[in-house]
């Protein structure tokens, strides 16, 4: 009898811990390393998704390197080119400012990169007159964002457009490093027109110590200043107390100093001669003069006696009268007497009426002081 024996397939053996998990000893077990895990192999189709990621990923790179080096190729070439050359502006000096008596004012200190510092004198009280100015501004890489000078207050702002000049160019080729290997002048700066005031420097000087030394002794705030040339209309002195540096306000660094004038109640900013509100005084005099010349109200040559004092009844309450003070008696004087000595109480008499005298009246003043 013939047996045929067929040969089975190997198998593999599986151990009871391929197929179960000791409970038992869970707790016994690192979880950290994963003991007490069932291990499983990666699926095919995540490798099959890795590689398809890879490959798309792969094809947009090499697109966009397409696009750039072949398509896009001769524009980017252009601009790298053109990075190579840069224009720079050559910065105006701006104009020279003058007193009447040829010292200079506000002028121009050029520094090592070129750009131009605004200066001013140190005189006291000039500040409110030559104001200052803001100078041109540079980001971190360099390009201006304001390329001139800008005149913020006083005479630097009023006469701006004729101080500031005209700014050159200058061409210059370069590295990527911003090494320089040439330059070329393609158009030179036109400096700003100089100008002459009318002020006098040492009036101006002396006027603003003078104000400064009797607004400290009693105690003011601050005063004003103006002295003018009656023949020309010309101003000789215009000052302001106080003040504060236009050298400070210009450089804009002394953050300390700026905001000591900021908090300052004596107010440096204000112009008191220009902003400031003030009674008229006497120079409203030789107005009412004329206002009174003109309507007749009495002849130039009239006497009047000015006692120091003018005293007006109170019809309300006639032990109360209304007294108005001269600053010193003057005694008998005509109307160029009492503009010469300005005596208060002649234009009184003129201006408002007294006795059998008609003044002038409110309207009539109102009508030659617009005048």
């Amino acid at each position: 009898m013939i047996r045929i024996w067929k040969k089975k397939k190997p198998t593999k053996d599986i151990n009871p811990d391929e197929i179960f998990l000791d409970s038992a000893n869970l707790s016994s077990l690192d979880m950290e390393r994963l003991e007490g895990k069932k291990e499983e192999p990666i699926s095919p189709y995540a490798s099959w998704g890795l590689g398809i990621l890879f490959l798309i990923l792969s094809t947009i790179f090499l697109s966009r390197v397409w696009m750039i080096q072949v398509v896009e190729g001769s524009k980017y070439r252009e601009i790298a080119e053109n990075n190579r050359f840069r224009y720079i502006p050559i910065l105006a000096e701006r104009g020279v400012l003058y007193s009447r008596d040829g010292k200079e004012l506000a002028w121009n200190d050029i520094c090592e990169d070129r750009i131009p510092y605004r200066a001013y004198v140190e005189n006291v009280g000039m500040a409110h007159v030559l104001g200052y100015s803001k100078p041109p501004m540079r980001d971190k890489f360099g390009v201006y964002y304001r390329e001139e000078y800008e005149g913020i207050v006083g005479v630097e702002k009023y006469f701006n457009e004729t101080l500031k000049g005209k700014n050159g160019l200058i061409f210059i080729e370069h590295d990527a490093q911003g090494k320089i290997y040439s330059e070329n002048l393609i158009q030179a700066p036109i400096s700003g027109e100089n100008l002459t005031l009318t002020i006098d420097s040492r009036l101006q000087e002396a006027f603003h110590l003078h104000i400064k030394e009797v607004a400290e002794l009693s105690g003011f705030k601050g005063g004003a200043g103006l002295l003018m040339d009656i023949h020309t209309g010309e101003l000789l002195v215009a000052t302001s107390f106080p003040e504060y540096s236009s050298v400070v306000m210009t450089d804009g660094e002394d953050i300390e100093t700026i905001n000591q004038y900021i908090f300052n109640e004596n107010k440096p900013f204000m112009n008191r001669f220009a902003g400031g509100v003030f009674t008229p005084g006497s120079v409203i005099k030789p107005f009412v003069a004329v206002g009174v010349l003109e309507e007749g109200i009495i002849d130039a040559n009239v006497r009047l006696d000015s006692p120091g004092t003018l005293s007006i009844p109170n019809p309300y309450d006639p032990s109360r009268p209304s007294t108005f003070r001269d600053w010193q008696s003057h005694g008998s004087v005509n109307l160029y007497e009492a503009i010469a000595v300005s005596s208060n109480v002649y234009f009184y008499k003129v201006g408002g009426g007294y006795q059998s005298l008609d003044g002038l009246g409110i309207s009539q003043i109102e009508k030659y002081l617009r005048f």
